[in-house]
């Protein structure tokens, strides 16, 4: 009566913030709390920016102030607490150099502007991530939320134009995002199946005609490279499915391109004007579009290294290089943006980020495989690796070093790899009681011969 009493007692939530949707007994494919749940819905406002079109309804700050309170309602996690995360600490750090250098900053009121306005909420929306991701099912409810998000957002470029879409994304920021999500649409088409499956290979398609839409010289080229990389990833060993993908892309995309876009993406190795100016920005090649910015930021650089200029005040310092003539212009460059803006102190935090979430998202495909609760998710870490490959693309040549959706998969990468932990964890018991019942069957039988013997 013990035993059968004990699975129902371990479903019985501990607080508010625990009351399941999907109640399950095993603790890493688990169930969904009321505070996962507000996180998907803040993630798909964020990122689909539908916020945009009904601003007085502040639906982003609602849905924020409920994921934050449901947030601190959860118990805390057995095992390692947030703060033991070097991820967290790591973010943490990287916000506490920014706010270090705010008052040292060329303009201070603009960079504490940038820390309370843009980077806390980036680091809140991490630490939400990583705080209410428990289970796999609440790891797949948290993707699907932003690939919802990714998937009005294709549609509305498709069909209404990237300039009509929303007031706070321009054509670059819409590449951008798509070329993040590409590998989780993919993977999730090329390993998910019934519904789900279509709907993600959906949003993997239309991302080729986003792109197009977009014009985006940067879309583009990521179109290529992670477009490249997810078709080889997912579907190795299956020829055909290749073949079929590659030809479903180009057949939605090829409608979609104009004359006009082709002559955009070739001013990627057109030359440069002597001044590029607003005017002719978009027909100037890389020197005029990339190249003097990025020198521009190394002198920057170099006359600031430690701090930096101050957090989100690049634009301002890239003017007074020309002394405020022509086209005062972001850094171009995530990298070059977190150093000049954070100083070097800063860059190296940065660049450890990423290389932990590179390192989260390998851990988790190769331990998934190896684990009876994972083994179906593993496409989860194959997905996220490749994301980081498309943001390191990306944001080299866009500034997106303060982004909520690289927050979103810096903070992702930490919640997998915690479940592949937590999953080691609950099957040692089970491994060792296995191993103790084996020797011991082992061992009775022999002394029974003894003892017959006898």
């Amino acid at each position: 009566m013990t035993s059968a009493a004990a699975p129902k007692a371990a479903a019985i939530p501990r607080s508010a913030a625990e009351l399941l949707i999907w109640p399950a007994a095993d603790p890493v494919v688990g169930g969904v709390s009321m505070a996962v749940c507000a996180l998907a819905a803040f993630t798909f406002l964020i990122i689909s920016r539908l916020v945009d079109s009904f601003p007085s309804m502040h639906l982003a700050q609602v849905a924020g102030a409920v994921t934050i309170v449901a947030a601190l309602l959860l118990p805390r996690r057995a095992g390692a607490g947030l703060l033991d995360s070097a991820d967290v600490r790591a973010v943490l750090a990287l916000f506490g150099v920014a706010a270090i250098g705010a008052p040292l900053s060329i303009w201070r009121g603009g960079s504490f502007a940038h820390l309370v306005n843009v980077f806390a909420k980036a680091v809140l929306f991490f630490l939400l991530v990583v705080h209410c991701v428990r289970s796999v099912r609440e790891a797949r409810i948290a993707v699907w939320s932003l690939l919802l998000a990714v998937f009005v957002l294709e549609l509305g470029v498709v069909f209404m134009g990237a300039e009509r879409l929303s007031g706070t994304y321009d054509r670059n920021d819409i590449a951008f995002v798509v070329a993040c999500t590409l590998p989780l649409s993919g993977m999730l088409f090329a390993d998910g199946a019934g519904a789900g499956k279509w709907l993600a290979g959906a949003i993997a398609l239309l991302a080729a005609p986003t792109m197009v839409a977009t014009q985006s010289r940067t879309g583009f080229v990521c179109l290529l490279v992670v477009g490249a990389v997810v078709v080889l990833r997912a579907t190795r060993g299956r020829a055909m499915l290749r073949i079929g993908v590659v030809v479903a892309a180009l057949g939605i995309a090829i409608p979609f391109a104009p004359a006009s876009y082709w002559e955009r993406i070739a001013t990627l190795w057109g030359e440069a004007p002597r001044h590029a100016t607003r005017e002719n920005y978009d027909a100037a090649g890389f020197e005029a579009a990339r190249g003097r910015i990025w020198r521009n930021g190394l002198t920057i650089l170099a006359e600031h290294p430690l701090l930096g200029v101050g957090a989100g005040v690049f634009e301002v310092a890239e003017g007074r290089v020309h002394h405020g003539r022509g086209k005062w212009t972001t850094a171009h460059n995530s990298f070059l943006q977190v150093a000049v803006e954070l100083g070097l102190v800063g860059l190296a935090l940065f660049v450890y980020l990423i290389y932990r979430a590179w390192r989260n998202a390998r851990d988790f495909a190769r331990e998934a495989v190896r684990m009876p609760a994972l083994v179906g998710d593993a496409w989860l870490g194959h997905a996220l690796e490749i994301s980081i490959y498309g943001y390191m693309l990306a944001g080299s040549a866009l500034s997106q070093g303060y982004s909520y959706l690289l927050y979103w998969l810096l903070g992702m990468a930490v919640a997998a790899r915690r479940l592949a932990t937590e999953s080691a964890a609950a099957a040692e018991p089970i491994t060792v009681q296995s191993e103790v019942l084996e020797s011991t069957s082992r061992i009775r039988p022999a002394r029974g011969r003894i003892v017959g013997g006898r």
